[in-house]
C-alpha cells in the first residue's frame, strides 16, 4: 500500500518540531583539527606524574597538513583526529603508537598521550603509565 506524500512528510515535521521545542541539538562537531594547525610551544608538562624535564620547554611542536613535527624536524608523523569524542582522540603514527586526546582551553592546546595505544581518559599522568600530558601556547 503506498502511502500519500503528505503522510511521508508530516513524521519527519514532527519530529524536528518535537526535537526543537524540547531543546534538544543535534551534536555540534568539533573544529580541533583546523584550530591546531600551526605551531605550539610547552606551557607546562608531566610525564609519568612527574614534572617534565627543562629540555621540554625548549622545544616547538607543529601542526601541518597531518602531520606533527618537533623541533621542524622532517618528515614529522602523521596523525589523525576524532572530533566526535569528548574530548577528541589524538592517534600519532610515529614508533611510539600514541594514542591521546586533545582539547583546547582558554586558547591553550592540552594534549595528553599514552603510548602503544594506551589512551588516557583524563588530562593527567600517573606513575609507571608512560602517559605526557602537556599544555601548549601558539607560538608567536
Amino acid at each position: 500500500m503506498a502511502i500519500p506524500m503528505r503522510s511521508s512528510l508530516a513524521l519527519p515535521l514532527l519530529l524536528t518540531a518535537a526535537l526543537a521545542f524540547t531543546g534538544c541539538k543535534r551534536p555540534v562537531l568539533s573544529n580541533i583539527a583546523g584550530e591546531i594547525e600551526g605551531q605550539w610551544i610547552p606551557v607546562s608538562g608531566f610525564s609519568n606524574g612527574e614534572p617534565a624535564p627543562p629540555s621540554l620547554y625548549r622545544m616547538t611542536f607543529e601542526f601541518k597538513g597531518g602531520r606533527m613535527l618537533v623541533n621542524g624536524g622532517a618528515p614529522g608523523s602523521s596523525y589523525t583526529i576524532d572530533a566526535t569524542r569528548d574530548p577528541a582522540w589524538l592517534d600519532i603514527d610515529n614508533s611510539a603508537k600514541q594514542a591521546g586526546i586533545i582539547k583546547i582551553i582558554d586558547g591553550q592546546l592540552h594534549l595528553c598521550t599514552g603510548n602503544r595505544g594506551d589512551r588516557p581518559s583524563d588530562f593527567k599522568t600517573k606513575p609507571n603509565t608512560d602517559q605526557t600530558y602537556l599544555v601548549l601556547k601558539p607560538k608567536k
